[in-house]
């Protein structure tokens, strides 16, 4: 039972650290200089974020039945004592509404960011807008209040360091993703607890 609780709470978290450095490794190697197999790597590691975060919450499930089954009282929660809708309600609130309210996150940020690279082009390499939409998954809810804002500062600092040193102001998006996420990764419950958001938190399964 420890284990499997363990298991819970631990598994999501190496996941998500993965996947933001093998996103980081894929920006930052070689093979972005040629562009169209940078997205369609940012796209593969996408689908495969999609994957790890459902198949967690699938075992995270299976888990939980198996150790309500193997305890005496919390048999009472499972069939025949109580109907399957039962944990199918705990189960979908502890497990699967973060990954959904998620993956919604991401969508939506992916059409904001193709929107914003249709107007104005110089703000993105390609596979950036890819980028973004993995970030703001991995970010997910409620970290995605901490990346966003992440993410503004990041390309204000980046910016005025490449204007200090001379170089263009303009910078892309790419760096300022990343800097977001790992901002949203280490930093974002402590920070949403010190600004009083931490009842941004309170959705079961949302850490």
């Amino acid at each position: 039972m420890e284990f499997a609780t363990w298991l819970m709470v631990e598994l999501p978290v190496i996941g998500e650290w993965v996947l933001a450095l093998a996103a980081g490794a894929i920006y930052f190697s070689f093979s972005r200089r040629a562009p169209a197999h940078n997205v369609t790597r940012m796209r593969q590691v996408f689908i495969a974020a999609v994957a790890v975060i459902f198949g967690v919450a699938a075992l995270s499930t299976f888990l939980q039945y198996s150790v309500w089954k193997a305890d005496q009282f919390s048999q009472n929660f499972l069939p025949p004592h109580q109907s399957i809708l039962y944990f199918a309600k705990y189960a979908g609130t502890h497990f699967w509404l973060t990954p959904v309210l998620s993956l919604v996150i991401a969508g939506a940020f992916f059409l904001f960011l193709h929107v914003l690279a249709r107007k104005n082009e110089r703000f993105f390499e390609e596979g950036e807008i890819e980028l973004g939409a993995l970030a703001a998954l991995l970010a997910g809810w409620p970290g995605f209040v901490i990346f966003l804002p992440a993410v503004f500062l990041a390309v204000v600092v980046i910016s005025g360091a490449k204007l200090m040193l001379q170089k263009s102001a303009y910078t892309t998006l790419g760096l300022p993703l990343l800097v977001g996420l790992f901002v949203a990764l280490v930093w974002g419950d402590a920070t949403l607890r010190l600004v009083g958001l931490g009842l941004l938190a309170v959705i079961p399964g949302a850490r």
